[in-house]
């Protein structure tokens, strides 16, 4: 054989492969034999598993994400992309997983992990979506108030405001808060 030796494994299982080369002189002669072992796999890990993340919306700039491998011995790679837009590209990392977004606009961003296997081989990518949202919604409208001046002992307020917004009331007397 000539320098490099190429071998064609396609038709191959995966496995442990061993090569050996020798020197044969002229007259015939051999020398020891050397080796080198070759792990061949084509194996593709499991999709890890995300344990916990931000939840779907927050205004937190620090989102974190926690993830594990029903598969021993793999490594991760995280990213972090808004739209089209990569914030984080692939790169080593470990569980948990947090970023700093605080000088990002808000918007939905994917935080996507995968596990790496000995044989440098890449799982598919599991994903999880955040929307960060730091804006303030919209004051919500009075739509309705009660006649004033009244005897009700139960007044009544109607309201309406962003979709999604949840509200909080209160009912002042002067500086005194009622309820």
């Amino acid at each position: 054989c000539t320098s490099p030796r190429v071998y064609d494994l396609s038709a191959e299982v995966d496995g442990t492969y061993t090569f050996l080369v020798r020197a044969v002189d002229p007259a015939g002669n051999q020398s020891g034999a050397p080796s080198s072992t070759y792990v061949f796999d084509r194996s593709v890990p499991a999709i890890p598993t995300i344990d916990s993340g931000p939840g779907v919306a927050g205004s937190n700039p620090n989102p974190s994400w926690s993830f594990s491998s029903s598969e021993a011995g793999v490594t991760f790679e995280c990213r972090l992309d808004r739209g089209a837009t990569p914030i984080s590209g692939w790169g080593a990392c470990t569980s948990p997983r947090s970023y700093n977004l605080t000088g990002e606009i808000d918007g939905t961003y994917r935080f996507s992990v995968r596990a790496i296997n000995a044989a440098m081989t890449a799982s598919q990518a599991a994903t999880d979506d955040y929307i960060l949202d730091r804006s303030a919604p919209a004051a919500p409208s009075i739509d309705s108030s009660p006649a004033s001046p009244s005897s009700s002992r139960f007044p009544s307020w109607s309201f309406s405001g962003e979709a999604g917004a949840s509200f909080e009331c209160r009912l002042e007397r002067g500086a005194t808060v009622v309820s």
